[in-house]
């Protein structure tokens, strides 16, 4: 989901993201193409995996602290323990904020990964044409906007004249801008761009009064004297929908489609495992964060988690030829952050769409 270090106010956001690296995206993949091609169009139907069950050296994937199911696949060790992708060296690397995600494929560095929907609508909207493949989650009440209890804030509106910490280019960023403006005073409050680790270490110090962050950063917040005035799933109701979503990099989808889809697959089979013994996937998620499991499904449950079935459907993801709303949410988003100067211009709704690849998750399920 999220971003990188900064201290600007909301009129400096153009000039944050770029130096963030967001609008470096576009020099290193300067133009948008509706269509990715037929080889990569090839490559999505060849999740089919008919053939030759052709195997990289490597596989590096990036995931975040976020409390989904993924972290059961990595607890589990099932991508290392595939047969069928045996001789493949997991690389599992850890980022904190979706614009790193964005960095690290657009110079080759992953592969796939978990990268909230605004740093995925920034990425399409500045040249970084890589495809969605699969939901992690939805943000739910797990995204908060905190404050102190001491601070006297009781309201969105009651943020005019004072800073929040938020996580630039994040969807936390997307849902704050959102309810600045739905409340009338976008124009009224600094913010602060930080990092979860950063955010926390502040509110600890007592130098913030207000930030915009998700679990598990949240509930240390709100354990250290913090109160929530407003969720993300307050926001979704209201018409911002975010979450996290896996990305690929294309030129890896077209090598090795049979390699994506086994990767999905095992995200699915956790998604099951999460449905089907809750207890069983958050001692998972417990065990990799160092939190309790308690605390590990209770966040777990802040999340609106959609197995793999779901993510098909026309509410999501889609199939192929007949794209989901998630193709839309990623456009609203665009469209919102150009509205906002986060990115100068967004290419059209068809090259969202065209972006969203189900081909491997039908694969993986079988279908």
């Amino acid at each position: 989901m999220r971003n990188r270090r900064g201290h600007r106010g909301l009129s400096g956001l153009a000039a944050v993201t770029a130096a963030a690296g967001v609008m470096a995206l576009a020099a290193v993949v300067p133009v948008w193409t509706s269509h990715l091609g037929a080889g990569y169009a090839r490559a999505a139907a060849a999740g089919a995996c008919s053939g030759n069950f052709a195997k990289p050296a490597e596989l590096n994937i990036a995931y975040q602290i976020i409390p989904n199911a993924d972290p059961v696949v990595r607890h589990e060790k099932w991508l290392e323990n595939d047969p069928k992708l045996k001789g493949v060296k997991i690389n599992w690397h850890e980022f904190a904020a979706g614009a790193d995600v964005n960095r690290a494929i657009a110079g080759n560095g992953l592969d796939v990964g978990l990268a909230g929907t605004t740093p995925v609508a920034v990425a399409l909207s500045t040249g970084l044409n890589y495809q969605v493949v699969w939901m992690y989650d939805l943000e739910g009440s797990n995204e908060a906007l905190v404050v102190r209890k001491s601070a006297g804030i009781n309201s969105v509106k009651d943020l005019a004249g004072k800073t929040v910490a938020v996580t630039f280019v994040s969807t936390t960023h997307y849902s704050l801008l959102s309810a600045l403006k739905l409340a009338g005073i976008i124009d009224k409050v600094k913010l602060l761009d930080m990092e979860p680790p950063d955010a926390l270490a502040a509110w600890k110090r007592g130098d913030l009064y207000a930030a915009y962050m998700w679990e598990p950063t949240l509930s240390e917040e709100v354990a250290d004297g913090g109160k929530i005035i407003l969720t993300s799933a307050e926001m979704a109701k209201q018409g911002y929908v975010t979450g996290d979503l896996a990305v690929l990099r294309p030129a890896f989808g077209k090598q090795y489609p049979c390699v994506v889809a086994e990767w999905v697959k095992q995200e699915s089979r956790a998604i099951d495992l999460y449905q089907r013994d809750p207890q069983k996937a958050a001692a998972d998620v417990a065990a990799e964060f160092g939190i309790t499991p308690k605390q590990a499904l209770s966040q777990m449950r802040e999340l609106t988690i959609i197995d793999g079935k779901g993510q098909l459907g026309p509410k999501w993801l889609g199939t192929p030829g007949k794209s989901g709303e998630m193709a839309g949410t990623l456009y609203k988003t665009a469209q919102y952050l150009i509205q906002q100067q986060v990115v100068k211009a967004i290419p059209s709704q068809q090259a969202f769409k065209d972006a969203i690849k189900p081909e491997y998750l039908q694969t993986a399920l079988g279908r």
